[in-house]
């Protein structure tokens, strides 16, 4: 049976203060489409946003987090296009459970591997997604990517704070073990208006 209160010798417990925490982080996201029939190289997409700036904000047992992208160079971005992205997440964390629902939307997506699926194409005179391949990537700005996902943990020491570990609200002041529950649920959605496979995959799988 858990335990209503922390023992105060091993947690102290900030009723009244705000835990608020700035970071920066470089997350790798990746669409990509394998053939079953190994008769293609694979198709793989990529969002134009590689280094994020987030904050988490923590008040007793609620918790907020944000993250925004760091805008890439102008050249990038007429490079591989514009990815709009949109990342929140919610929390309730206390001394016994950690629950967390987050959501995460990309937009705008450039084909990764161009080269090497149009190799072996004219490179001068190929149009595809509306783009001519030179030094500009074939880009799908409508490829949109959502995911949605729940995260809850569960663990049965007093002596142990989840709300110390993953939002800062308590202090565990001394170390504490406890065997710990993990139930996740992610959902994923793609949406876009055309086909995502490239005219050479498609001559390939069609030959």
């Amino acid at each position: 049976m858990l335990k209503k209160k922390d023992n105060a010798e091993f947690v102290i417990t900030y009723n009244n203060k705000i835990s608020i925490r700035p970071f920066i982080q470089q997350t790798l996201m990746s669409l990509e489409l394998l053939d079953k029939s190994k008769m293609s190289l694979p198709v793989i997409y990529n969002p134009n946003v590689r280094v994020y700036a987030g904050v988490d904000l923590n008040y007793r047992f609620l918790g907020l987090s944000l993250l925004f992208k760091i805008p890439p160079a102008k050249s990038a971005q007429e490079r591989f296009g514009e990815t709009k992205f949109v990342n929140f997440k919610l929390g309730i964390n206390t001394t016994h459970v950690s629950l967390e629902s987050y959501f995460q939307r990309y937009t705008g997506f450039y084909l990764f591997n161009a080269n090497e699926l149009y190799k072996n194409a004219q490179q001068n005179l190929v149009q595809t997604f509306a783009t001519v391949f030179s030094d500009t990537m074939p880009q799908k700005p409508d490829l949109r990517v959502s995911m949605f996902g729940l995260n809850l943990y569960l663990q049965w020491s007093g002596k142990l704070s989840m709300a110390a570990a993953f939002s800062q609200t308590k202090r565990q002041i001394k170390n504490a073990g406890s065997l710990l529950f993990l139930l996740s649920y992610q959902y994923a959605g793609i949406a876009n208006k055309d086909t995502l496979v490239p005219l050479p995959t498609l001559n390939k799988l069609e030959n």
